[in-house]
């Protein structure tokens, strides 16, 4: 999947892991706790049958982005917990793609090594290529309907996030 359906995961995540009243004792466990969760939630996005319809570049560009933003709106209270869930949600990537993407647009020779996650191995992966992706669009907008509605439920929790 893209990068920015990787990253739409972050805040849900964030806030289903928080508590309401959540006091700074076993910080640690819950960054990363959410950091596991999101490499968890991006084998599983990675598994279910998708296109890309997002350009690399233009991804690659506004995932950026939008962790700058979510960075700077973020209460300081929780910008650690929130970057590392964004940081595992696209983590399997960086490890298993960023050389060979390097190589790719750069043309550099750095060493490109097997896929470590399964989900990017082509039996486990959800990758379309050259098929029809009506299947695909689908279940990126369930993904997106479920990401609203976990940030509408657990708006409290939101609101400690991004409230001042």
């Amino acid at each position: 999947m893209n990068i920015l359906f990787h990253l739409s995961t972050s805040i849900p995540l964030t806030v289903l892991v928080l508590q309401e009243k959540t006091v700074a004792v076993n910080r640690v466990g819950k960054v990363l706790l959410i950091f596991i969760l999101g490499i968890a939630m991006h084998g599983v996005l990675d598994a279910v049958p998708h296109c890309y319809p997002i350009p690399a570049e233009w991804d690659a560009i506004a995932g950026l982005g939008l962790m700058v933003v979510l960075f700077m709106l973020v209460n300081r209270s929780y910008r650690l917990m929130v970057m590392a869930a964004m940081a595992g949600t696209i983590f399997p990537d960086l490890v298993d793609h960023a050389t060979a993407i390097i190589n790719h647009r750069l043309g550099w020779q750095l060493p490109v090594w097997d896929k470590l996650f399964p989900w990017h191995w082509k039996t486990y992966s959800g990758s379309l290529y050259n098929q029809d992706c009506s299947l695909s669009a689908l279940y990126h907008i369930i993904l997106i309907m479920l990401v609203l509605f976990v940030c509408w439920w657990r708006r409290n929790v939101l609101w400690l996030l991004f409230g001042r």
